[in-house]
């Protein structure tokens, strides 16, 4: 079950749904699962980071990091090389930011 979150990049919705059993049933199994890590977002008073489902393609956004770190092109450049918006382009150079500042 967590590992269709962690390498599927499934939703919580989604597999609580095809196990038939609530979202907050698979929350709570990511939680116990990761328990120092939940811990230390409740000490910090900010929730924990659970992943996410992404609607993109992991191949799009590993080509839309690539031409980003390459950072020759612009963003309207990689949004039509990639068929995304500009937004989804921002969005995901604001993810690799913060992923860096975190790191």
């Amino acid at each position: 079950m967590l590992r269709r979150h962690r390498v599927g990049k499934d939703s919580f919705q989604r597999i609580a749904r095809e196990l038939g059993v609530s979202e907050g049933t698979v929350r709570r199994a990511w939680d116990s699962m990761h328990a120092e890590e939940v811990s230390t977002a409740a000490a910090d008073g900010r929730t924990p980071n659970r992943g996410g489902y992404r609607h993109l393609a992991a191949d799009k956004i590993s080509r839309m990091r690539e031409m980003i770190l390459l950072g020759n092109s612009t963003t309207r450049e990689i949004a039509l090389a990639d068929e995304v918006s500009n937004n989804t382009v921002q969005r995901e150079r604001n993810r690799m930011l913060a992923d860096a500042c975190s790191s």
